[in-house]
């Protein structure tokens, strides 16, 4: 245990101790001298030297402690405590510790949850893990440098960021299994999909393109669609004159007629439809651009439209205007579009994601003495109050 001082510079304020020093030296007890008429024909004699003498002691000291307590006040102390080497468990909500709870050498340790302000572990189950890694870098910048830390984590890691964690010292990294209470994501059977794709005469032969790349999908020639989880897709291609099927997911219009008002509706609740620029009025406040091509000026845009998704192609819809059709990587830039991926998981797998030792170790974390030299201060100052007045009193009486 120790203190130390943040700012230290601040001590070269200890000079202005000679004040009071000063003034006390300056400022003696003032004496009277008083005339007896039995000596008045005395001879005077020679005046002995005067010698510096300091009145008020106790008042002078008291002052001299006021100065001294506001500088070191001025320097910032901080109280650095007795490095702990009590070892560190924390558990990842979720995780199961039932395999490791009675392990010999995590039974003296201090197990806590890796949770917002890390409480006890033997408080409620958190259910759910959160910030994974920024947790994990903050509590390796709380405890001490020689503490150890044993961190219990689920077969899947959740609450990562893009970041390596990289903490300041080695972890024991246990992986178990997740708890019984908290389960594996529910496999849900992917649906079969319905994609319209309706033509007029001009874009009859656009169309073959987009309904090639549409069968794609279900041929498995897309890279990025999981083949355990990949939906299957019923392709409908017709004339703008054939209604939609029953329960359609996507309407590719490729015209540039206005879409009959039951299409219209369909796409208000709820429905999602890709179309050319010149097919419909396309203002709106809240378009984003989500695609442009590299060798022309087609874009692509989206937008609300009532409770459906509205994507518009801003350029001609041929080969010339629209080359990537060509390009064999089309089905996957297609399926893009109607079906953005989701945005990446935070979680890997634990085996994967475990911490690396490459930072400096943290400096000692120590508690500011701000507030107890403040009451320091007022205390001193109370007292050297009281004595000033009592001798201000004493030297009229």
């Amino acid at each position: 245990m120790s203190i130390g001082l943040l700012f230290p510079a601040a001590l070269a304020a200890l000079a202005a101790l000679a004040l009071p020093l000063l003034i006390h030296l300056t400022r003696r007890s003032e004496r009277q001298l008083m005339a007896f008429a039995a000596l008045r024909w005395l001879r005077a004699k020679e005046r002995a030297r005067r010698r510096l003498r300091i009145d008020e002691w106790l008042l002078l000291a008291l002052r001299l402690l006021l100065l001294t307590a506001v500088v070191l006040l001025l320097a910032q102390p901080m109280w650095f405590g007795k490095s702990s080497d009590h070892a560190w468990v924390v558990v990842v909500p979720g995780a199961n510790p039932d395999a490791v709870i009675d392990d010999p050498t995590l039974r003296d340790a201090s197990w806590h949850w890796l949770a917002p302000g890390f409480p006890a572990f033997d408080s409620a189950q958190l259910q759910t893990a959160s910030a994974t890694a920024s947790l994990l870098r903050e509590l390796d910048a709380t405890l001490a440098a020689s503490q150890s830390l044993t961190v219990i984590v689920p077969e899947r890691l959740p609450g990562l960021d893009a970041q390596r964690i990289t903490l300041s010292r080695t972890v024991d990294w246990r992986i178990v299994a997740a708890r019984p209470d908290v389960g594996e994501t529910e496999q849900v059977t992917p649906r079969t999909q319905t994609v319209a794709i309706r033509h007029d005469l001009a874009h009859a032969e656009i169309s073959r393109y987009f309904d090639a790349a549409a069968k794609a999908w279900n041929a498995g020639t897309e890279d990025h669609v999981d083949a355990s989880a990949k939906p299957s897709f019923v392709i409908d291609t017709a004339r703008t004159d054939v209604a939609l099927p029953a329960n359609s997911d996507w309407l590719l219009w490729l015209s540039s007629e206005a879409l009959p008002p039951a299409n219209e509706r369909w796409l208000a609740a709820g429905g999602n439809v890709l179309r050319a620029s010149d097919a419909a009025a396309i203002a709106a406040a809240d378009r984003v651009e989500l695609w442009r091509s590299q060798q022309t000026d087609t874009w692509l845009s989206a937008q609300r439209s009532g409770k459906g998704r509205l994507l518009i192609v801003h350029g001609a819809l041929d080969l010339a205007q629209l080359p990537e059709l060509l390009n064999p990587e089309f089905p996957t830039l297609l399926r893009g579009w109607l079906n953005p991926p989701a945005p990446t998981a935070d979680q890997a797998m634990a085996k994967d994601a475990m911490p690396t030792q490459g930072m400096a170790a943290w400096p000692p974390h120590g508690e500011p003495l701000r507030e107890a030299m403040i009451w320091l201060i007022a205390a001193l100052w109370l007292l050297e109050r009281l004595l000033a007045s009592n001798r201000r009193k004493a030297s009229r009486a």
